[in-house]
């Protein structure tokens, strides 16, 4: 009978400790065969990261029936884990049942991978007793790239050469913890490998007021901060979009720095300024049929590529030449210039209207088209000056006459 009983109260101890081997909440910690129980445990941050520090609050029972006279915690030092204070803490008398805390700050190795990783917990009743081990498992989760830029705005969106841009560039910490020193810098001169060596490449590009850094000492998990950058272009910047490195670093809450490079694409153009008139026609009162040239002006700091121009017909005239001219390319401040030949109809008026459509291109390449009416009044001969050279070819003939009279008269008085 004796014999029955013992079994049954060993069945009844080996249920009760396996009970308490697994802590609900607490991860795995669990402790080997012993008096002594960690019966819960804290840790902050959680999860911890590399390089960080993470605090740990371990609850110790003395499940036994005998005092335990003077409890001692140890943390021994294991990779990824340092203790960073005394390894070993003192809980003092704890009698039976009674429970104690053991608080601990851990340096976490930057090398330390992601995931669960275990930790071995030393407690003994005395400083002379043999450890009994406890071992739980505490979550590390790598710190990512957490600075995020959530968007690039230029004001305006094209800069004309000679004016002002601003930049603007939006950060903000998807982190759940507080972001340090970020610094935002555009690099206007960057250094490029050629075939004769290194050479410095400059960005027609230049900073005024406080110039290409911007600093934020801090950002708050979630918030967002704007780093605006002013530049001007510079008033012979070629009409282009152009890309513009930008390097933004920032401390982690681990201490690390860290740094991220990005682009900022800027556009330089201006909306071309496309002027057209007449430059000469050979039309007149007396000539219906003739030349028109038409001259394109470019007067603004943008290229124009791609000028096409067309003649449109009316009632007054019938286009002999080709009805559309391709002009071409347009410098800044250059023209070029088309030539039309008409033949007008016997319902034109004395000004003729020429109804002329151009289709054309910036320097960006973005496509424009507008229409206008040109007006080319029918001159007279005498307002073209041609009666004049008539007049002087009777006069000359006149003053023949008069000569040629006026020597045949004194011929026949001398007679």
């Amino acid at each position: 009978m004796k014999e029955v009983l013992y079994v049954l109260a060993l069945m009844l101890f080996v249920s009760l400790a396996s009970a308490y081997d697994v802590i609900p909440g607490m991860d795995g910690f669990s402790s080997e065969d012993g008096e002594l129980y960690v019966t819960a445990v804290n840790f902050d941050p959680s999860p911890a990261s590399p390089g960080g520090y993470v605090d740990v609050w371990l609850k110790v029972e003395n499940r036994g029936q005998q005092e335990a006279a003077s409890v001692f915690v140890t943390f021994p030092d294991a990779f990824p884990f340092t203790v960073v204070d005394e390894p070993t803490k003192s809980l003092g008398k704890l009698a039976g049942g009674q429970a104690g805390i053991a608080y601990f700050r851990l340096k976490v190795d930057p090398g330390a991978p992601s995931g669960p990783t275990p930790v071995r917990v030393e407690l003994r009743r005395t400083a002379l007793d043999t450890p009994e081990i406890a071992e739980a498992r505490i979550q590390i989760k790598s710190i990512d790239a957490v600075l995020s830029i959530d968007a690039v705005t230029t004001v305006p969106d094209t800069v004309a050469p000679g004016s002002t841009v601003r930049i603007e560039v939006v950060v903000k910490n998807k982190a759940d913890t507080t972001l340090r020193s970020i610094r935002g810098q555009l690099k206007l001169l960057t250094q490029v490998t050629t075939t004769t060596g290194i050479s410095t490449l400059e960005l027609p590009f230049t900073p005024i007021g406080t110039g290409t850094e911007k600093t934020a000492d801090v950002l708050a998990p979630g918030a967002s901060e704007t780093l605006s950058f002013l530049l001007v272009a510079n008033p012979d910047a070629e009409n282009r979009p152009y890309k513009i490195p930008l390097t933004i670093t920032y401390y982690d809450p681990t201490g690390a720095n860290r740094t991220r490079d990005e682009i900022v694409g800027v556009i330089v153009g201006d909306v071309p300024e496309l002027s057209v008139y007449v430059d000469s026609t050979e039309l007149s009162t007396d000539v219906s049929t003739g030349n028109v040239i038409v001259r394109f002006v470019n007067r603004g700091v943008t290229d124009i590529k791609f000028l096409t121009a067309r003649l449109n017909p009316t009632d007054e005239y019938i286009v002999v030449s080709a009805p559309e001219a391709y002009i071409g390319k347009i410098d800044s401040d250059d023209y070029e210039t088309a030539e039309f030949t008409l033949s007008l109809t016997n319902k034109a008026d004395k000004e003729i209207e020429l109804p002329l459509v151009m289709e054309y291109r910036d320097g960006n390449n973005k496509k424009y088209g507008n229409g206008m009416t040109l007006t080319i009044p029918r001159y007279t001969p005498a307002q073209l000056g041609q009666s004049n050279g008539s007049f002087g070819v009777i006069f000359f003939i006149l003053v023949i006459l008069g000569v040629g009279g006026w020597w045949l008269y004194r011929r026949r008085k001398k007679r």
